[in-house]
């Protein structure tokens, strides 16, 4: 997921900034889902599809394939779930249209699709979480009673929501799926609140199992979730020259030397993790603007980076082969499909 999701801070690092170390991964494109028009649709489409865009994709903010292939892409632009089949076509799109109503939204932000095919949405305006069947059909919303969640992973019996990096109470908070907060866990560091900005101060993704994977805002590092209970740090710093370090600022005051924005984690069918993060600067070092996955296998042992092509942070880890989706603009708005391999 998307999921899904945390801002590493920076600062100026000009010519001197260190380059993304080389790596025998390579990221080549396979697939792309989304409309130009209505005009690319290949079947007859239902009165409910002409209304809302069919396969044309406006705002999409998260991304998560089911265990059938099914991509499911959550538009927060049209207010809609596009579903697509695994060839690329469109399978159906699940209406919300804006509004607080019963499957409605204001702000869709984060999907997950659980095991037996259940669709999670979480609304950050609305702050809520809403259940649709496998067909789309709406099961039962419930609010969150708290601000700030921007990521949910739905694992096993539960429901994982990562809320922004704003204060200590910003962990991991754990629901049932009838909406029972259950626990809380992680509660994060000093250190963790300074790396994580405006994300979350941990992303979360699907592990296998029933596991969570939890992504660390040190650029390498996760741990996993299963029963609640944490495991400890698993990973290594992928960058060494790029640990943030606070620096005097040009005004004097104090700042982060390096922005590195930890937006999602994932697993591949495999047990490869995949991390994903994107590159930022307030001036121009070399690695602006750039996103890489750093790949790490079974072990915890860091194998290697890749850098892949996309201009926005909207994320996913396939969940049947070694892929990775990530979204582009231009010339209109697309989920691609990236097969990663050696």
């Amino acid at each position: 997921m998307i999921r899904m999701t945390s801002i590493i801070a920076l600062g100026l690092l000009g010519a001197c900034a260190p380059e993304v170390h080389p790596s025998p991964f390579s990221a080549v494109e396979t697939k792309r889902y989304g409309w130009g028009s209505m005009a690319d649709s290949t079947r007859p489409l239902t009165d409910v599809e002409r209304t809302y865009g069919g396969g044309v994709l406006g705002d999409v903010l998260d991304i998560d394939e089911a265990s059938d292939g099914r991509l499911y892409a959550l538009d927060a632009g049209f207010k809609k779930i596009v579903v697509f089949s695994a060839d690329g076509s469109l399978d159906r799109v699940i209406v919300g249209g804006a509004g607080e109503g019963p499957g409605e939204f204001m702000r869709p932000r984060s999907i997950s699709v659980d095991a037996t095919g259940n669709i999670w949405v979480f609304d950050q305006l609305s702050s809520r979480i809403t259940k649709f069947d496998s067909a789309g059909t709406v099961v039962h919303t419930f609010s969150v009673a708290m601000s700030g969640v921007i990521d949910i992973v739905a694992k096993g019996a539960n429901i994982y929501a990562a809320r922004a990096a704003d204060s200590a109470s910003s962990g991991i908070v754990v629901f049932d799926t009838l909406g029972t907060r259950v626990a809380s866990v992680l509660t994060p560091t000093a250190d963790d609140l300074r790396l994580g900005g405006r994300r979350p101060a941990f992303s979360v993704g699907k592990g296998s199992g029933n596991a969570l994977l939890v992504g660390h805002g040190s650029v390498g590092v996760w741990r996993t979730i299963a029963d609640s209970q944490p495991s400890d740090q698993r990973g290594s710093i992928m960058f060494p020259e790029l640990i943030p370090r606070t620096v005097a600022g040009p005004d004097g005051k104090p700042m982060l030397n390096i922005l590195v924005y930890n937006w999602g984690i994932g697993a591949w069918p495999d047990g490869h993790i995949v991390l994903y993060y994107i590159f930022s600067g307030n001036a121009d070092p070399p690695n602006t603007g750039k996103h890489m996955l750093g790949l790490f296998d079974r072990s915890g042992s860091y194998v290697g980076s890749v850098e892949v092509p996309s201009d926005r942070g909207t994320f996913g880890v396939g969940s049947r082969a070694n892929d990775v989706f990530v979204v582009q603009s231009e010339p209109y708005p697309q989920i691609v499909r990236l097969a990663v391999s050696r």
